[in-house]
């Protein structure tokens, strides 16, 4: 062994050259109107500029074909308008209509019509797919399709008792839409602009979509199986590692949050007035792994912070927001007037915790690295953002409150002069 040399380990990506990647350069990858719905409408596009006619829409509709049976047949010689966000009217949550489609797709000749509801990490709107499901809603005129990562089933407030498969029809980029670029890019292998900018955007939703190709699985399978006992004890070590870098994140989150809190107490500067209780009693194995905050007044309102968990099931797909819960009492009086759409179930306001122009997630490998070296500046910096972010969040609803004289608090500055 003496005088072996020791190579630095090279990753897949570094040796294919697809590190580089133009689109997470600008951090355009979690856009879904921005980058998604645009590069997709301009693909479908019988007019677009990449000059190849009907060629990607047609292999789009054969997908959706094949992907949906006899119910799901669309014509190869069809729709031929191709709009991104287009208006069908103001949104009325009574008649359930109105809104804006994300990629919408219509036949002049015959006049139906594909709706697709583009979803990366944003969460549903009130009742959004049934919306969409009444627009030209002649039998079998309007076909509503739900395109997110991984095929989820949308929220019920979206989608009420329409169920997928019958009324709408579920996409995944995990599957479907990489089925489909790849069918686009053997198309262009001798188009190198085109080709290459059809690679550097497959590239990217494998990223989104966890996604290798089937030779890859095919050895990944074979290395696992030939190593069971080996594979478990990483799976479980991987487990706990997550388990402990999250609860002492969220230990330094409570922690941090409560001495701003307490700072302002003492210095006679409460953040509208109000002072606050924490609950931190919810674990980071929880689904949700909710802080709560309780600001007094009458009546007293709850602020919760979600997900320390990443929990893909639970409100946005696991990404962190802070939020309103009003307490019994005057909650029907809160709810009729300062309910914010797209609400969870049971809050009242929300704001989304994004961080470097990316939705705060702590599932996502981009997090999970940041929030494991916990002595970095990086991190320091990421943790006082987050809780500058929450300080100010609550500040604003009590202060909204406050004005429109739903929230009655004491003054406790001029207790303490």
């Amino acid at each position: 062994r003496d005088g072996l040399e020791i190579k630095p380990c090279v990753s897949v990506e570094e040796l294919k050259g697809e590190k580089f990647n133009v689109f997470s350069i600008l951090k355009m990858s979690a856009k879904e109107d921005k980058l998604h719905s645009r590069f997709i409408r301009e693909l479908l596009d019988p007019q677009g500029s990449h000059l190849k006619g009907r060629l990607f829409l047609n292999h789009f509709l054969q997908l959706l074909n094949k992907g949906h049976g006899e119910e799901g047949q669309h014509e190869a010689d069809a729709y031929d308008v191709v709009l991104r966000e287009f208006h069908i009217g103001p949104v009325n949550l009574q008649t359930k209509t109105g809104g804006r489609i994300d990629i919408f797709l219509r036949d002049t000749r015959s006049g139906r019509t594909i709706c697709i509801e583009n979803k990366i990490y944003a969460g549903d709107q009130q009742a959004q797919v049934e919306r969409y499901c009444n627009y030209n809603c002649t039998e079998g005129a309007n076909r509503v399709y739900y395109l997110t990562l991984d095929g989820r089933e949308p929220e019920e407030k979206s989608c009420g008792e329409l169920r997928s498969g019958e009324d709408f029809y579920l996409l995944s980029y995990e599957k479907d839409i990489i089925k489909w670029l790849e069918l686009c890019l053997r198309e262009v292998y001798d188009e190198p602009i085109l080709r290459e900018s059809l690679k550097q955007y497959l590239i990217l939703v494998r990223k989104l979509t966890h996604t290798v190709s089937d030779q890859f699985k095919e050895e990944v399978s074979n290395l696992i199986i030939h190593n069971l006992e080996e594979v478990k004890f990483l799976r479980d070590q991987y487990e706990h590692s997550l388990q402990r870098i999250r609860s002492t994140f969220k230990a330094d989150f409570v922690r941090l949050l409560k001495q701003a809190l307490e700072e302002e107490e003492r210095c006679g500067q409460l953040i509208a007035g109000a002072a606050f209780t924490l609950y931190n009693e919810e674990d980071v194995k929880g689904r949700w792994a909710s802080l709560w905050v309780i600001a007094d007044g009458d009546p007293p309102l709850k602020f919760g912070l979600e997900s320390f968990s990443g929990d893909p099931t639970s409100h946005f797909g696991g990404n962190m927001f802070i939020g309103v819960i009003p307490r019994p009492k005057r909650k029907s009086e809160l709810f009729a007037r300062y309910q914010q759409e797209d609400c969870p179930r049971g809050w009242l306001k929300f704001e989304k915790m994004e961080y470097d122009e990316r939705p705060v997630n702590l599932g996502d490998p981009h997090f999970l690295k940041l929030i494991h070296h916990s002595q970095d500046e990086k991190y320091r910096h990421f943790l006082a953002y987050l809780v500058t972010q929450s300080l100010g969040y609550m500040q604003k609803v009590l202060e909204e409150m406050k004005e429109h004289r739903f929230l009655l608090i004491p003054d406790k500055s001029k207790e303490q002069i």
